[in-house]
């Protein structure tokens, strides 16, 4: 099922979390952490939970940007008739407009407490090429928060459960 780890690196602790994105019809956030990783705690995808590593190169951007104006480009180019490589393309363009150097590495940094991320989403862009743009926001977490979503990765089984009854997520278990 799975193509990710299941579990989370022995070294990470509750302080490497810097947030979470939530989304609205998902039973359990994305977990974000300082290294430039994250981990899929549900999804409609079984394969795509797991820990999914930092990107080898680092990012070059990686911060919420307006989500309005990105589906909508997404929109437009699912519906246009465009080659697919043409696609690739004006999307990679659009993207281009977060990121002054695709080749140079950043620190990924939290959001700031109290920051509005209403309208917002999260977009990783990778030196070298590739993205992965989120659904929703990356929303800070108290260090309390932090503490309480690590505890709770870590006392799960490994096992994938699901389709979830309301929202048809992946996950995985917990234990008895």
């Amino acid at each position: 099922m799975s193509r990710f780890p299941k579990v989370l690196p022995s070294h990470y602790q509750a302080e490497d979390i810097i947030g979470v994105t939530r989304g609205a019809m998902k039973i359990r956030p994305t977990v974000y952490f300082r290294s430039g990783s994250h981990f899929t705690q549900s999804h409609k995808v079984d394969w795509n939970i797991g820990y999914h590593a930092p990107p080898r190169r680092g990012h070059c951007f990686f911060g919420n940007i307006p989500q309005a104006p990105a589906m909508e480009k997404r929109k437009e180019l699912a519906e246009s008739t465009l080659s697919i490589e043409a696609k690739k393309e004006i999307w990679r363009e659009y993207l281009a407009g977060f990121c002054d150097d695709t080749s140079k590495k950043i620190s990924v940094q939290p959001t700031p407490i109290g920051a509005s991320t209403e309208g917002l989403m999260l977009l990783e862009l990778f030196v070298g090429g590739g993205n992965h743009p989120s659904r929703s926001a990356l929303e800070p977490v108290s260090a309390d928060e932090a503490r309480a979503l690590f505890e709770f990765m870590k006392s799960r089984t490994t096992e994938v459960a699901g389709p979830h009854e309301d929202t048809k997520e992946y996950y995985f278990a917990p234990l008895d």
